[in-house]
């Protein structure tokens, strides 16, 4: 009998870190959208990722959606 090669599985498979920056886009904009102003830029402060222009206009632009 020939030795059987394992397959792939989540124990042998490296993959990327689970982060708060690495999960889909519009899963981020639902969890930013519960923060508060205040809270909001506190992330802004100490997240470069997150201090971006465009993500910002993203997140009010899906908070708009979610209102109206």
């Amino acid at each position: 009998t020939t030795p059987s090669t394992p397959l792939a599985t989540t124990s042998n498979v490296s993959s990327p870190p689970m982060t708060l920056q690495t999960i889909p886009k519009e899963v981020q904009l639902n969890l930013f959208s519960y923060l508060r102003a205040y809270d909001l830029t506190a992330v802004q402060q100490t997240c470069r990722f997150y201090n971006d222009p465009d993500f910002i206009d993203s997140l009010v632009q899906h908070a708009a959606e979610q209102v109206y």
